[in-house]
């Protein structure tokens, strides 16, 4: 369980500690720092291994007592934690929401003046005045896509690992009323291969595949741009397939004049 609380603090002191941190070199500090990186495993080994050979140092693990060193404080370890710092403002910011909620009572019996029970999206001001706003604002997972923020959703990454892998084909061409090819079909080819050695190039394959499409529908039914275009994604990506082995993304443009 974590928890957000606000304090008067000697930020001159904080400083200084922090530029030259003190140290000690007796049992308690050992143990203490010990249990505070004991929740990464390869941290923890390297101390305790360290000091079995520093005289008058004793390792307490589990199999010796009840060593609490998670990093999660029990109800009454956060008791005293605010009975210590005297907190005037408690967020409580990790857990399930019962467990928000609990650590919410718990700061109000322990005496906090401000105690605010945020959720995911929930805007929190602490200074001057402890406030939470009313509306939310974006969580969960985010791209800074260029410089754009956004969800992966929003971001349009699964479409361009779709070109990275298919390439992209573009189809266009002009229908009359009647159904007769008034012009095109243009094509542009992105990201394919170009094999010259072959007897016949892709790019020659996609026109053959279009133009055998065309002509297999009846003149009245390609007066329908909706049913030309599907018919055209779904030859192009099956002919191209069958002569690459992988299925190209195709985008089609039919015109109606």
């Amino acid at each position: 369980m974590a928890t957000i609380f606000v304090v008067g603090t000697p930020w001159v002191k904080v400083g200084r500690s922090i530029l030259l941190p003190p140290l000690w070199l007796n049992k308690d500090y050992v143990l203490a720092a010990v249990a505070v990186v004991a929740t990464t495993v390869s941290p923890y080994l390297f101390l305790a291994g360290g000091a079995d050979g520093i005289t008058g140092i004793d390792v307490i693990t589990r199999d010796d007592a009840l060593v609490h060193v998670t990093g999660h404080p029990r109800r009454e370890e956060l008791t005293r934690l605010y009975s210590w710092v005297k907190p005037t403002v408690l967020v409580p910011v990790h857990g399930e929401p019962v467990h928000l909620e609990a650590h919410a009572r718990l700061g109000r019996e322990s005496g906090i003046p401000d105690v605010i029970e945020a959720r995911n999206g929930d805007l929190v001001r602490l200074f001057p005045e402890p406030l939470a706003f009313p509306g939310e604002v974006r969580t969960g997972e985010l791209y800074l896509d260029g410089t754009i923020l956004c969800t992966p959703d929003e971001s349009g990454v699964k479409g361009r690992r779709r070109l990275s892998f298919g390439g992209h084909i573009g189809v266009s061409l002009c229908v009359s009323a009647n159904g007769g090819i008034v012009a095109g079909p243009e094509i542009a080819v992105d990201g394919l291969p170009e094999v010259e050695d072959d007897d016949e190039s892709l790019e020659q394959v996609i026109r053959r595949t279009i133009l055998g499409t065309l002509k297999s529908i009846p003149p009245k039914r390609r007066a329908d741009p909706d049913l030309v275009n599907a018919a055209l994604v779904r030859a192009v990506r099956g002919e191209v397939n069958a002569f690459w082995g992988k299925k190209p993304n195709v985008t089609v443009f039919v015109h109606r004049v």
